[in-house]
């Protein structure tokens, strides 16, 4: 008799458990941003005087992207000839306590390109990711090579 009774009050709390865990309220998911690749203004640039934009297209089902504050950052741009990303400011792109979805297309102008080396030209590409309000990271997405001459 014990054995069965082991076994039955076994069952029941396997049972009890897996109801339990199932009328648990689901988290809100959190969702990072998701960037496209669009295009580039230009891929051979002469330095100190050719500026590039580069444009690609964001989706955020929270609305949070930019931020209120000037000295936050939400865009990063990876040089791949540098070690550390340059931070860029982006507003946000809701209007204040509203955040429905949001998509659109986002235009990043890079002034005085350089070369970095002691050589006529240089080859580069960028890695550009967000930061939302709630610090979600959206995919990386990577430019085209990008030739900088003098």
């Amino acid at each position: 008799m014990r054995k069965i009774d082991f076994i039955v009050l076994t069952f029941f709390s396997i049972v009890a458990l897996t109801t339990m865990q199932g009328c648990k309220k689901k988290e809100d998911k959190i969702e990072a941003p998701k960037l496209t690749f669009k295009a580039l203004s230009s891929t051979s640039l002469l330095q100190f005087k050719d500026s590039l934009t580069v444009t690609f297209s964001y989706e955020d089902n929270d609305g949070d992207i930019g931020f209120y504050d000037a000295d936050s950052s939400s865009v990063y741009i990876q040089d791949k000839r540098l070690k550390h990303p340059d931070l860029y400011f982006l507003k946000p792109l809701n209007p204040p306590n509203l955040k429905p979805k949001i998509k659109g297309d986002i235009q990043l102008g890079l002034r005085n390109m350089f070369l970095l080396g002691g050589g006529t030209s240089e080859t580069t590409n960028f890695t550009i990711w967000i930061k939302d309000r709630k610090g979600n990271i959206s995919n990386s997405i990577v430019t085209p090579e990008i030739t900088i001459r003098q």
